[in-house]
């Protein structure tokens, strides 16, 4: 029997104009804020210029470009444009392992400065931060370092 991953993603989204049909699914566990969601949106979704405006479905409340937590629930997308999902490859991932030996100066500057997973929002407990107990932490860039290249030739900073 196959693992069904779908079953701990409790934030959805959908185009208003299809509210039967959901165009992605996510997990929010706390470290995804409104600021964060309406950014995951604009790289996922193709709009054109027009505007989105985010509106969750029960509460009606409406997606600001702010740093509160998402909140889990249904989120109905209005846009005078079609709505798109992007076609955009995705990239894999893969796990890179630098021969300079600047892997551990990288993973430490992460521990430090970060103390827990900057993805999930889980936080390492003091205690084990100083017994150097980093059991389910990983540093990993946000961007394969693989596909620098293409960071480079797009232009991200």
């Amino acid at each position: 029997m196959s693992l069904n991953r779908s079953l701990p993603r409790n934030v959805s989204f959908y185009d208003a104009t299809q509210p039967a049909e959901a165009l992605g699914r996510l997990v929010q566990n706390g470290s995804i804020t409104e600021a964060n969601f309406l950014d995951i949106l604009g790289i996922l979704l193709v709009v054109g210029a027009s505007p989105m405006l985010v509106q969750e479905r029960i509460s009606s409340h409406i997606v600001a470009r702010m740093d509160v937590p998402l909140q889990p629930g249904a989120y109905d997308i209005y846009c005078d444009a079609s709505i798109q999902v992007s076609d955009e490859p995705w990239i894999q991932r893969l796990v890179s392992h630098d021969i300079s030996g600047t892997d551990e100066r990288f993973r430490n500057g992460i521990r430090n400065r970060d103390q827990k997973c900057v993805v999930s929002g889980l936080i390492n407990p003091e205690i084990l931060i100083q017994a150097n107990n980093w059991i389910g932490f990983q540093a990993a860039h946000i961007f394969p370092l693989e596909h620098e290249s293409l960071w480079i030739q797009s232009g991200y900073g």
